[in-house]
């Protein structure tokens, strides 16, 4: 989004978002923000804040597609399975970044099994 060093505080962060997006709308072009892999945020009261704070819109409902496909994890037969696999995959995720040279934020930004 072109933030100019973006804050190391959540709230500094999300209120240079903010402004970001606003500045975006004055110069009269669109920003879409994506949140990939939504369903694995610790919380669905994350995602929550993230929506109010962002006002962004996350589809309930779309039509001709059945609901239950906008979460991944209704998708499996087993929830327990699907918890197990993201359980596994986060963990790979945290196993290869071990290989690397990262900074810390770099990897509190991505999946936690805590």
């Amino acid at each position: 989004l072109g933030v100019e060093e973006p804050a190391g505080d959540r709230l500094k962060l999300l209120k240079q978002l903010y402004t970001r997006l606003l500045e975006i709308e004055e110069e009269g072009r669109r920003a879409v923000v994506l949140i990939d892999e939504a369903q694995m945020l610790q919380s669905r009261e994350l995602m929550e804040e993230f929506r109010g704070l962002l006002n962004l819109e996350v589809p309930l409902t779309v039509p001709g597609v059945d609901s239950k496909l906008l979460n991944p994890r209704n998708t499996w037969q087993s929830t327990e399975e699907y918890d197990a696999k993201a359980r596994e995959l986060i963990a790979q995720f945290v196993d290869n970044f071990d290989k690397f040279d990262v900074s810390g934020s770099i990897i509190t930004a991505g999946p936690s099994l805590s």
